[in-house]
């Protein structure tokens, strides 16, 4: 499962390219908000996001505060101009664990 924000299309971009490349569903944060879906069972869960202010957006932020995800491997991935900032970091204290892997 790839869950991803996109304001620009950039990391829709990005979303897109992995699950075709591993065959994954994919999903958008806003439309799992709208539908208050925020429980994830997969054996492999990514969050693409961009990073605002060597942070996390807003929607990301709310959405990994009250998402439960349930994966063997939990990966995330920033989209950036010139620096990801923490923006790892941010997600992986408003998720409440840690990555496997962060691809920045």
């Amino acid at each position: 499962m790839v869950l991803y924000f996109s304001a620009t299309g950039n990391c829709k971009y990005v979303a897109v390219k992995i699950a075709q490349s591993t065959g994954e569903e994919m999903a958008s944060i806003v439309d799992c908000i709208r539908q208050e879906n925020y429980t994830f069972h997969d054996s492999c869960i990514g969050i693409i996001s961009p990073t605002y202010n060597w942070a996390l957006p807003s929607i990301t932020r709310e959405f990994l505060q009250k998402a439960e995800l349930k994966a063997d491997y939990l990966y995330y991935v920033a989209t950036y101009g010139t620096s990801p900032g923490a923006s790892s970091e941010y997600a992986e204290k408003y998720l409440g664990r840690k990555f496997k892997h962060s691809i920045l």
